[in-house]
């Protein structure tokens, strides 16, 4: 389970600060060990850096969002809200099907980042029980899930999901289709929105695909 951006959050946070990091293992059954280097001294960074994981000031970040986060990894999701915060956007977090289908009623979320293999009640549920609720009709709901086969991208279809994306996401790229994602509340619910077809250059490495309900019921796949 998980959002599957720990390990992409960790790589990021320590280039910024001009350090390295590498794994190792014995093997299957054996563990890993993650070795993290970080400069005593600041340093005059190379001209090599990686993309900021925040925006930069002046950045086009959206409009402020309700954004829900449904994720039993807690640590990911902590280090998630946190970055979604720096945006500007008001995050909740629920680690579980339940809670987040309490935590919707509440706080009538924008998105929803999604985790598919959640304890229990599964992403796929979520989402269903989320789409009959009346008061939720309009949020956007993003799923997150290491399967992209066809089976899954048929259930997330007929559950109601809006966007689904495969492991791993890049953060930066997360939150950039958190932004234009919510920039379309006021248009009509993604999956019927032809607009949504043409994405610019910088979400072309996101592997996701927009499910298509009323494909012949099998959530037909359109890149995004």
């Amino acid at each position: 389970g998980g959002l599957g951006i720990g390990l992409t959050i960790v790589k990021q946070l320590v280039d910024l600060h001009g350090g390295q990091i590498a794994v190792s293992s014995d093997g299957v059954g054996h563990g890993s060990e993650f070795r993290v280097t970080l400069p005593l001294l600041r340093g005059t960074a190379g001209e090599e850096q990686s993309a900021p994981i925040v925006p930069e000031e002046g950045a086009d970040t959206g409009e402020p969002l309700r954004v829900l986060l449904v994720d039993d990894n807690g640590d990911a999701v902590s280090a998630l809200a946190f970055l979604l915060g720096l945006a500007g956007h008001t995050v909740e977090i629920a680690a579980d099907g339940p809670a987040a289908l309490a935590a919707a009623e509440a706080f009538l979320p924008d998105v929803v980042l999604l985790d598919i293999g959640l304890p229990g009640m599964d992403g796929f549920e979520v989402a269903r029980q989320l789409r009959s609720n009346k008061s939720l009709q309009q949020a956007r709901l993003i799923a997150v899930t290491g399967y992209g086969d066809r089976s899954s991208r048929a259930k997330a279809a007929a559950a109601g999901i809006d966007l689904f994306l495969t492991k791993p996401v890049r953060v930066q790229e997360l939150l950039q289709v958190i932004i234009r994602i919510g920039g379309r509340l006021t248009a009509p619910p993604l999956r019927h929105h032809r607009a949504y077809g043409s994405v610019p250059r910088r979400f072309e490495k996101v592997k996701c695909s927009r499910v298509d309900p009323n494909a012949e019921g099998q959530g037909r796949r359109n890149n995004c």
